[in-house]
């Protein structure tokens, strides 16, 4: 019994972890109790948790609801906020002490409640799962989505039909992945039906999301009967089998969008005999496997070298006779192994000493889809805020300014920091400013990166106020550095890093004392900032039918999609487009809506007043809408200041003139369309991703002057890009394109201020763990797991160490050219290498600026090589790169023992696999001794011949101290 004191505040506390009380900062006054018993913590905790999830989803709660469903006995609450007297609430336990309902305990730590059915000799288990409660359930995770795994619900059905001595699973069906909510929780019943002539029962299991309603999820038919022989693995390891790296099922999981946390990474150890797998299988103590039949979590693991042979997101749907053995293990041995059926499987799970503790007769696997599941990928709006940096580390050396590159160049040592202040621009016009400083800053990086000396030299460049929090004054002739600058990063990672101050000495001086954590930081006064995007809200703006809409950019596919928008959803019927074509007007007065098109430049100041003083008063300009733009791409070691003009000309220029022409015009719409390559992966185009860059500054800007000013940055949007292959290339890094639906209900959602539209692969992104961009932390979660850049690292080693092992420099060439082709047919979207021509140049293959950086990133990766950025372009064709790469990889590099050590290896697994008759056993040990001598006599010599050179090239000092040394003087 819990005694529950209503102390007068209104806060509501929590147990901590030596029972003592803290405060949870509810404020709603029904919660002002203090919980004083220390004998009935998990009461206490059971009780908490249901209230904090209940006042989670807004509002009051609703008492009465929840004391019933706490299953109380008794209740009774205050009358008023500061009546001093004690109150009495009788709660279950977590195990189910639900005797004051008409019910018993369920036993199992995932079930609350046992119901029996005394008409039909029934049973049903209820219980209430929540990431919170079972956070280990919060890490099983499919395609983005945290799911509870399958082998749960296997668990749950043998834990009912133990209790009617139906131990046997017979068969099993998981009709579908069960979604976990990461807030509120998760009814779930377990029902087993009557006993059938032959004993058997049905086994059902329903669950559903707060109040929702019921689905079922799993079927199958309870047992008595022995359903399988039990397998002890009592020789361990088996004999005949090769051990693998079991660290790369992890990898290989999430290549297939299966993400798991540390809790179902429990393979230790792992071997291979033909088509047979056998691992080691161990699970922490803080899971409790000692309370369950057979740990979920140990199960699941058990099965996932079976969902590798989806190629895919797998679900473990039909199962049967499953059978078993031992309650409570931590420790298994897995043996999984073909079984009758396709693509069927047969597991044996047996403790540490090979004693049986479960089987699996038969399994089978299906593919999932991601329609399947709740959230396949997220789509959304997203707002960049600065967080606040909690704890920092000191700068390790000392900070360098820089004045020019040639006095830097010129001292003896280089420093690892390296801090340049973008200079302010005089020019007063400022589209004139706006490219003096980015000419300035593109010039210094071309430079930096041309000096090799410099690659391990960090280049910290820090701008006044080039970025901001909502409110804040922002320097426009400085906030397209921001987008030139992460272009730069994500060609070169971990070459620059970005740091914006306040102008004031104390920014400077907390800049200079911070070792930088992410590459891109906000400091004001003492205190830095990171930005992370997260969830905006978004807004319905109204359009006023009968107002002028000025659009920019009709003329290409991505404007003419919002101009039919603006006219079929927003009922705009005033439309005024500086360019576009006759069949788009046609198309829109046959919707209705009257369109004027001009040749206007709206970076023209001069014409853009006359076209705006053109606009009927009857129909006057309501709305601005610039969408224009032009690319032109390049590498950043490649880019001119001509083609910075091209870009932001267009964009940038136009955007400026717009909003001085409008600015005292009562306008409802002020919408700037830019793209997220001014926040991610703009490599390639950096002049785009600069121009981006100003487009949500100015945004900014507008809203701090209280005028209506929005900009939508795009990801990679279909109705904008018609290349399939580069609509391939971002979905590869997580970020799939958005439709142009969704691109369009992006527009009608975006609220004032700069906002992000994406998609997010969150399984894609997960596996890129410690390389996910720092921007997407907040809004992608990442299990613990070995990171890209370990897996890259382990790749490459595994490269050295395969040509190592060939004889002669034309099979590695042979190796390498099959390396690069490979990673050329991905690059470019072909399914296979043949696609790709060895001696066919890589422009001919339709090769562009994206495309030469993912190639050298991919191969960097491959091979562990810092190659040069221009690769592509020094190094025309795969064979050329190929022959580049042959003569870079030193193979001595590598261990020259691997490959005897390969043939060791496979000499001991024969032999482990042999069973000798007769003389045969003799033969071969006096083989294998005769064998081990010859090497000990080579070794004798080579050791001889090292030691009479090295006493050849001795001093008589030396001799006499060697001699001393063996005499023992």
């Amino acid at each position: 019994m819990t005694t529950l004191v209503n102390d007068g505040v209104t806060r509501f506390v929590e147990v901590g972890p030596d029972a003592a009380l803290t405060p949870m900062g509810l404020d709603d006054p029904a919660l002002s109790f203090i919980a004083t018993t220390r004998r009935d913590r998990d009461e206490v905790t059971t009780l908490l948790t249901a209230l904090g999830e209940l006042h989670g989803r807004g509002g009051r709660v609703d008492w009465a609801a929840f004391f019933a469903g706490t299953g109380a006995r008794r209740v009774d609450l205050p009358t008023y906020a500061f009546q001093h007297q004690e109150y009495w609430l009788t709660l279950p336990s977590a195990t189910g002490e639900a005797a004051g309902l008409g019910q018993t305990g369920a036993g199992h730590p995932l079930l609350g409640a046992a119901l029996e059915l005394p008409a039909s000799d029934g049973l049903v288990l209820t219980g209430r799962l929540t990431a919170a409660a079972q956070p280990w359930l919060a890490e099983h995770d499919l395609l983005g989505t945290i799911t509870v795994p399958p082998a749960a619900l296997v668990e749950l059905a043998l834990h009912a039909g133990a209790r009617l001595d139906c131990a046997g699973l017979a068969e099993f069906t998981v009709l579908a992945p069960l979604p976990l909510p990461e807030q509120g929780a998760l009814a779930v019943q377990v029902a087993v039906g009557g006993a059938e002539a032959d004993g058997s029962r049905s086994v059902n299991v329903h669950a559903r999301a707060d109040e929702g309603p019921w689905t079922r999820y799993a079927h199958g038919t309870l047992t008595a009967e022995e359903l399988a022989d039990p397998a002890e693995l009592t020789a361990w390891p088996p004999a005949g089998a090769t051990a693998v790296d079991s660290a790369t099922l992890t990898e290989r999981l999430l290549t297939q969008g299966i993400g798991h946390g540390p809790a179902f990474q429990t393979v230790t150890a792992a071997w291979q005999r033909g088509e047979e797998f056998y691992a080691e299988l161990a699970l922490g103590e803080e899971y409790g496997a000692s309370a369950y039949g057979l740990h979920p979590a140990l199960l699941e693991s058990a099965l996932q070298p079976a969902l590798l042979a989806q190629q895919g997101a797998g679900l473990a749907a039909q199962w049967h006779g499953v059978q078993l053995y031992a309650a409570g293990a931590g420790e298994l041995r897995l043996r999984l192994a073909p079984a009758e059926g396709d693509g069927a499987h047969r597991l044996d799970l047996a403790d540490a000493t090979g004693r049986p503790v479960a089987t699996v007769r038969q399994l089978t696997t299906r593919l999932l889809t991601p329609a399947e599941l709740a959230t396949p990928g997220a789509e959304g709006l997203f707002t960049l805020d600065w967080q606040p940096v909690t704890s920092t580390s000191a700068a390790e050396g000392t900070w360098v300014d820089l004045d020019t590159l040639d006095a830097l160049l010129a001292a003896p040592e280089l420093p690892a920091r390296v801090l340049y202040q973008v200079p302010a621009a005089a020019d007063e016009h400022l589209p004139a400013a706006v490219r003096a400083t980015t000419s300035t800053v593109l010039a210094l990086l071309q430079a930096w990166l041309a000096e090799e000396r410099l690659s391990a030299t960090t280049l910290v460049l820090a701008t006044r106020q080039a970025v901001g929090r909502p409110g804040e004054p922002v320097a426009l002739a400085q906030a397209p550095v921001w987008g030139l600058v992460r272009a730069a990063q994500a060609e070169y990672p971990d070459r620059f890093v970005l740091a914006d101050l306040d102008g004031t000495e104390e920014a400077l001086a907390t800049l200079r004392r911070t070792e930088p954590a992410d590459n891109e930081l906000m400091v004001r006064q003492d205190q830095l900032f990171v930005p992370r995007l997260t969830p905006a809200e978004p807004s319905a703006g109204a359009w006023d039918a009968e107002a002028t809409v000025l659009l920019t950019g009709a003329g290409a596919p991505a404007g003419a999609a919002l101009a039919r928008h603006l006219v079929l959803a927003q009922g705009v019927r005033q439309l005024l487009l500086t360019d576009g074509s006759a069949e788009l007007v046609a198309e829109l007065a046959e919707l209705g809506a009257a369109v004027t098109i001009t040749e206007t430049d709206p970076a023209d100041p001069r014409a853009l007043a006359e076209l705006l003083a053109a606009i009927p008063a009857a129909h006057p300009l309501g709305a601005v809408v610039h969408a224009a733009g032009t690319t032109d791409h390049g590498l950043l070691a490649t880019l001119t200041p001509k083609q910075f003009d091209a870009v932001l000309h267009p964009k940038a220029d136009a955007a400026w003139q717009l909003h001085q022409a409008t600015r005292d015009l009562p306008l409802t719409a002020f919408v700037l369309v830019s793209s997220a390559a001014g926040l991610l992966h703009g490599a390639g185009a950096a002049n785009f991703a600069a121009a981006s860059t100003f487009l949500d500054a100015l945004a900014a800007h507008r809203s701090a002057l209280g005028l209506p000013g929005s900009s939508l940055a795009l990801g990679t949007w279909e109705a904008a890009e018609p290349d399939q292959v580069q609509l391939t290339r971002t979905a590869r890094v997580g970020l799939p394109a958005l439709t142009v639906e969704q691109g369009l209900a992006a527009f009608d959602a975006v609220p004032a201020g700069p906002v992000v539209a994406l998609r997010l692969d969150q399984s894609t992104l997960r596996s890129l763990g410690a390389e996910l961009p720092a921007l997407l932390r907040a809004v992608v979660r990442t299990p613990g797991h070995r990171s890209a850049a370990r897996v890259e690292q382990d790749g490459a080693a595994e490269l050295r160490r395969r040509l190592a092992g060939l004889a002669t420099e034309a099979e590695r060439g042979r190796v390498l050219l099959e390396l690069v082709r490979t990673q050329v047919a991905t690059v470019l979207g072909h399914p296979s290498l043949e696609a790709v021509e060895p001696g066919r140049a890589f422009q001919e293959l339709g090769f562009d600026s994206y495309a030469a950086i993912e190639l050298r990133r991919r191969l960097g990766a491959a091979t562990g090589l810092a190659l040069p950025a221009t690769l592509v372009f020094d190094y025309p064709t795969s064979r050329a790169v190929a022959e580049y790469l042959t003569a870079a990889i030193d193979p001595a590099g590598a261990d020259p023992s691997a490959p005897l050590l390969g043939e060791v290896d496979r000499l001991d697994a024969a032999l482990a696999a042999f069973a000798p008759t007769g003389g045969a056993a003799a033969k071969i040990t006096a083989r294998l001794e005769a064998l081990l001598r010859k090497w000990q006599d080579l070794q004798a010599t080579d050791h001889d011949t090292d030691t009479e050179a090295d006493l050849d090239a001795a001093t008589d000092d030396e001799l006499f101290s060697l001699l001393d040394g063996e005499l023992g003087i």
